[in-house]
C-alpha cells in the first residue's frame, strides 16, 4: 500500500504537501470503504456470502492484468542484496501482529482472559515485539526507527488514535442495537452506514481550506473528537424500542465528519517533521494502531462492557420477577433480554460521552508546536500585579 500511496502523493500534490494529499486520499479511501461494505452486503443479502469473494477474485485478476499491461519494469530504486533484509525482524514483527490478531478475534469467543490461549498469545505478541525493539538498536540498518516515539508528536499522536478507536467501537452498540433489538438486517445496517459519506466529504473540505489557511491544528482536531462524541450522545438518546430510523442517519454523518477529521488531524501531525525515510520505517507499527490496534482494542472494550453490563442488568430485572404470575417464560424472557441489552448499551455509551472530558484536557493541554513565552510572561506579569500592557495575545 505504501508503494501505492508515494507516487499518488505526488500526483495529487507535485511539491509534496501533505496537508493537501490527505484532505483528498482519505475522504477518498475511507468513502469508497463504506461504498464497497454496502455493496458487499448487498451481494450477500440478495445472493450467497461466496459472492463478494468471487467478485473480489475477478477484480483482483484484472488489476493484474492491468498492471502488466501498462506497468514498466523499472526498478524503482537500487538493488538489495537478500543478505541485507532483516529477516530475523520481519519474523519477530509478523508473529507479534499475528498473535495480537488471535487475542483480538477470539478473546470473546475464549471467555476473555480466563483462557490461557488468550492470556499467553498477548504475553506472547508483547514479549516478540520488545524484542524486536531491541534488535533494531544495534542494527546498522534498521527495519523500524523506534527513535521516532521519543518525538512528542508520535507519542501524541499516537495516544489520540488509541482515544478515537475507543470512540469507533460505538460501532459495537450500534449494529447490536440495530439487528438485535431493531430488527434490522445487514443491508439496512450498511444503508444507514452510507450516510457517513456526506460527512466524510464535508471533513474533506474542510482540511482543504484548514491546511490552506493554516487553522491551528489543536481545535480541527478537538472538532473531530466533538463529533465523536455528539455521535455517541445521540445514539445514547436515541436508543429505546420504538425509534424512526431517520434520526439514525442524521448521527451517521456526524459520525463520518468526526472520524475522517480525525484521520486527516491527527496523522498528519503525528508524522510532522519526520524525514521521508523514517516516515516509511515507522509506518510498520503507526498504520496498525490507526487501522487495527486501535479499533481492535475500543471494540474489545465496548464488547466486553456491553456483556458485562448486559448480564447485570438481567440480574437487576430478575429482583423483580414473581414465578407465580410468569405465564409465558420464553416470551418474558426475550422482552426482558432486549430490556437488558438497551440498559447495557445506554450505559456503555454515558461512559463514553463522558470519556470526552479527559480527551479535550489532553489536547488543550498539548502546545501543538506553537508555544508562545509571551503567555508566560504575560502571567508572570499578572501574578505580580504588574500592567501587562504592550504584550501582545498570540
Amino acid at each position: 500500500m505504501i508503494e501505492i500511496l508515494l507516487p499518488v502523493m505526488f500526483m495529487i500534490t507535485p511539491t509534496g504537501d501533505r496537508g493537501k494529499f490527505y484532505s483528498v486520499f482519505y475522504p477518498l479511501s475511507i468513502g469508497f470503504g463504506q461504498l464497497s461494505g454496502y455493496c458487499f452486503s448487498s451481494l450477500v443479502y440478495n445472493g450467497s456470502w461466496e459472492r463478494p469473494y468471487i467478485l473480489m477474485t475477478g477484480l483482483m485478476l484484472l488489476i493484474t492484468i492491468l498492471s502488466l499491461i501498462f506497468q514498466h519494469n523499472q526498478r524503482f530504486s537500487f538493488k538489495m542484496p537478500l543478505h541485507q533484509i532483516d529477516w530475523l525482524s520481519l519474523m519477530l514483527l509478523a508473529s507479534s501482529y499475528m498473535l495480537l490478531t488471535y487475542f483480538f478475534v477470539f478473546m470473546k469467543q475464549q471467555a476473555w482472559f480466563t483462557s490461557p490461549y488468550i492470556t499467553g498469545s498477548l504475553v506472547l505478541s508483547l514479549i516478540l515485539f520488545l524484542l524486536l525493539i531491541y534488535r533494531q538498536k544495534f542494527l546498522k540498518r534498521k527495519m523500524i526507527h523506534f527513535e521516532c516515539f521519543s518525538h512528542k508528536n508520535v507519542i501524541h499522536g499516537t495516544i489520540l488514535l488509541l482515544f478515537m478507536g475507543i470512540y469507533l467501537g460505538s460501532s459495537t452498540a450500534f449494529s447490536q442495537f440495530t439487528l438485535g433489538i431493531l430488527g434490522y438486517n445487514n443491508l439496512i445496517n450498511a444503508d444507514i452506514n452510507l450516510w457517513m459519506l456526506p460527512g466524510i466529504v464535508l471533513a474533506g473540505i474542510m482540511a482543504s481550506f484548514g491546511f490552506k489557511y493554516q487553522w491551528p491544528i489543536k481545535y480541527y482536531i478537538s472538532f473531530g473528537f466533538i463529533c465523536l462524541f455528539l455521535h455517541t450522545l445521540s445514539l445514547y438518546l436515541l436508543i429505546q424500542p420504538q425509534m424512526d430510523i431517520r434520526y439514525l442517519e442524521y448521527t451517521m454523518v456526524i459520525k463520518g465528519l468526526g472520524m475522517a477529521t480525525l484521520f486527516i488531524g491527527i496523522w498528519f501531525y503525528t508524522v510532522l517533521g519526520l524525514s521521508q525515510e523514517k516516515m516509511l520505517g515507522i509506518m510498520a507499527v503507526l498504520i496498525p494502531i490507526r487501522s487495527a490496534i486501535s479499533t481492535a482494542v475500543g471494540s474489545a472494550l465496548v464488547g466486553w462492557a456491553i456483556y458485562q453490563g448486559q448480564w447485570q442488568s438481567l440480574s437487576d430485572i430478575s429482583n423483580y420477577l414473581d414465578s407465580g404470575n410468569i405465564q409465558d417464560g420464553m416470551g418474558i424472557y426475550q422482552n426482558i433480554n432486549y430490556n437488558a441489552m438497551m440498559a447495557s448499551s445506554k450505559i456503555v455509551l454515558g461512559s463514553l460521552c463522558w470519556l470526552i472530558i479527559p480527551v479535550l484536557i489532553f489536547i488543550f493541554t498539548h502546545s501543538y508546536g506553537n508555544f508562545n513565552i509571551r503567555r508566560i510572561i504575560m502571567l508572570r506579569k499578572m501574578v505580580r500585579g504588574n500592567s501587562i500592557k504592550g504584550y501582545k495575545l498570540s
